[in-house]
């Protein structure tokens, strides 16, 4: 995808990737930076999020699919089945049925979905519930 868009990737990661991380960052033939889980130095996700035009997460955590979510750039949701229980898959659903992602195709869309402020809903369900 990137590299069809004239594109690099910015990659970020977990401290759930473990030894895979060696083979992700192998495959990779285009330009990119990489910081894995660990390595010296400020952790550059948030940076990452703040200047990407699109954005690929693993569907295996429910804070990160929701924090990327935030920025309003097209994401794609990459569900491996071995990492993907039944409560991340109804995540998922709600996520794409929101229109704030899309399940993983490999091609990148430049349509831009709603913003995602799930603290901005939480206050003003509070404010409504008169809690506040």
């Amino acid at each position: 995808m990137a590299r069809a868009a004239g594109g690099s990737l910015m990659i970020a990661t977990s401290r759930r990737t473990g030894d895979a991380a060696d083979a992700l960052l192998a495959a990779i033939d285009c330009p990119h930076h990489a910081y894995r889980w660990g390595d010296a130095g400020e952790n550059p996700y948030r940076g990452y999020l703040a200047c990407a035009d699109a954005v690929v997460v693993t569907g295996d955590s429910v804070s990160m699919c929701s924090e990327v979510c935030a920025p309003g750039v097209p994401v794609q949701v990459f569900q491996p089945p071995a990492l993907i229980t039944d409560k991340h898959a109804r995540f998922h659903r709600d996520l794409f049925e929101g229109g704030y992602a899309v399940a993983f195709s490999g091609v990148l869309s430049e349509t831009s979905p709603p913003t995602l402020d799930a603290a901005g809903m939480i206050t003003r369900e509070i404010e409504r519930r008169g809690l506040l």
